[in-house]
């Protein structure tokens, strides 16, 4: 499995304008809120509007997940390994890979709106929140690309399967967050519940990706 994650990264490494676009799509969409709303001195507006951009900004690292794949480069990958393996090593490939982007939206946040929020255990139970809101939402967004792949090669499937289920995450890791910032251990148990169904969104697609994967 850890053959086919370098094997993502490799991909990447040699279309690195895939990665620029992805950080120029981050500073302007924080800038743009900036503008729109200037210093932010409540921290719930503070965290809706940070995983507002968070959800835009993993539907945009997914659309290339599965669609990337030539028809040449699929065959030989079933032929090489199980579409089980090949899903995991999505799976995790993105979630580092959406975890990144986020903590690069987390810094232009910190630098634009500043930190006035953090004190004592904010800056930890944020990062716990971070962490477990970009791993549900890439475990979920992994099964909908590789199922939007098989059955029409687009990503139009994943955006409209992927808001109605991406909605949980959104107000889960928004209240998260929130409780983060105000330093309640709460935030502990939304990112629980957060991981736990992400894992579940895993455990579904380890049973349906291999039967849709070769058909």
């Amino acid at each position: 499995m850890w053959v086919l994650v370098k094997k993502e990264w490799q991909l990447d490494m040699r279309k690195q304008q895939v990665i620029y676009s992805l950080l120029l799509f981050i500073i302007a969409s924080v800038f743009t809120c900036y503008l729109a709303m200037g210093k932010i001195s409540d921290s719930q507006i503070w965290s809706s509007l940070y995983w507002i951009v968070g959800i835009f900004i993993a539907f945009q690292a997914m659309s290339k997940s599965f669609n990337q794949e030539l028809e040449g480069a699929e065959l030989l990958l079933n032929t090489l390994a199980h579409p089980r393996s090949i899903f995991f090593a999505k799976a995790v490939y993105y979630s580092l890979f959406i975890i990144i982007l986020n903590l690069v939206s987390f810094v232009l946040f910190l630098l634009f709106f500043g930190s006035s929020f953090f004190h004592g255990n904010t800056f930890f139970l944020t990062l716990v929140s971070l962490f477990s809101g970009s791993v549900g939402i890439a475990l979920t967004l992994t099964f909908l690309s590789a199922l939007s792949f098989k059955v029409n090669q687009s990503s139009a499937l994943t955006a409209v399967l992927g808001f109605p289920l991406i909605m949980p995450f959104l107000i889960i890791t928004t209240k998260s967050l929130y409780a983060a910032l105000l330093n309640d251990a709460e935030a502990l148990n939304l990112a629980a519940m957060n991981i736990a169904i992400g894992f579940l969104m895993l455990l579904l697609g380890s049973f349906l990706v291999p039967f849709f994967w070769k058909s």
